[in-house]
């Protein structure tokens, strides 16, 4: 699974500290884009392509399990064993 994502450009507001901030940053910035990628593609019903980009959020610590289980675009996917994976994997990224 390899893609990247390159920052860029920040906001004046956000003041980069170190390179531990830049590489929270872009994981923050990728799992949030897989995320989106996945709810694009489960809006056009393809549920695996959903659950693997899902699963990229999830390795790069994507926590927002909230989100998840309210956003209906997921809710076709909520019953299925690939989701309740991601969902445990998403819930341990939550607790740190």
């Amino acid at each position: 699974m390899g893609y990247d994502l390159n920052v860029s450009a920040r906001s004046p507001s956000e003041p980069i500290e170190g390179p531990e901030d830049v590489r929270l940053t872009a994981a923050r910035a990728t799992s949030d884009l897989a995320v989106e990628v996945a709810r694009v593609l489960a809006l056009s019903a393809r549920d695996d392509e959903a659950l693997e980009w899902l699963d990229r959020a999830a390795d790069d610590g994507y926590a927002g399990v909230q989100v998840l289980r309210r956003d209906w675009a997921f809710a076709p996917l909520r019953h299925t064993l690939a989701m309740r994976t991601v969902m445990d994997r998403i819930r341990a990224n939550a607790k740190g």
